[in-house]
């Protein structure tokens, strides 16, 4: 369809049309950015995925996947407070 309604110089000057069925099946947009959000926490989207599909700019090291810090396996938690008790009970020398 490009090429039936730009003229070659508009193609060239990055004039394009795009089909966005997404948008038909888009819910609000609270839960199109839950959605987001899980996706970016969860590691499987990059946040410039996100701003790309909302046709927003990239942001510079938006191609990253991000992962949560805090999350740390529940028995290096258990030993390091095992640790600490231990710690308090240990004579001062």
């Amino acid at each position: 369809m490009s090429h039936k309604l730009f003229t070659q110089a508009e193609i060239e000057a990055g004039y394009y049309l795009r089909f966005v069925v997404d948008s038909i099946l888009r819910s609000d947009q609270k839960t199109r950015y839950e959605g987001y959000r899980i996706g970016i926490q969860g590691s499987f989207l990059t946040p410039n995925e996100v701003r790309a599909w909302e046709e927003l700019p990239p942001h510079p090291g938006g191609d990253d996947l991000l992962v949560n810090q805090a999350m740390v396996p529940l028995s290096s938690i258990a030993g390091a407070r095992g640790a600490k008790k231990n710690a308090g009970n240990q004579p001062e020398e």
